[in-house]
């Protein structure tokens, strides 16, 4: 995953993890909050004005991805070289 181009962390798909992507925006903190559970990916709530991100389906076959354009947050999924899928 990344925020405004620089990783933020990589995530496997076969355990189950809520996190809270902040994003100081010079004006206010912005969010996202990605659930990684049952092998998929989804942004079940973010701060952006639009919530496209929001409705994107959870993703979990590699080369998949959900962004978020305020607030320049991308979730990616990437097999990793032991074929682990992976929220990068």
């Amino acid at each position: 995953m990344t925020v405004g181009n620089e990783e933020y962390g990589r995530f496997p798909l076969n355990i189950d993890k809520k996190l809270t992507i902040t994003v100081d925006d010079e004006t206010n903190l912005q969010y996202n909050v990605l659930v990684i559970e049952n092998g998929s990916a989804d942004i079940i709530e973010a701060s952006c004005p639009d919530g496209i991100c929001e409705d994107h389906l959870p993703i979990s076959k590699s080369g998949e991805t959900i962004v978020c354009l305020p607030n320049k947050v991308v979730v990616r999924i990437e097999s990793d070289k032991d074929g682990v899928d992976i929220a990068a």
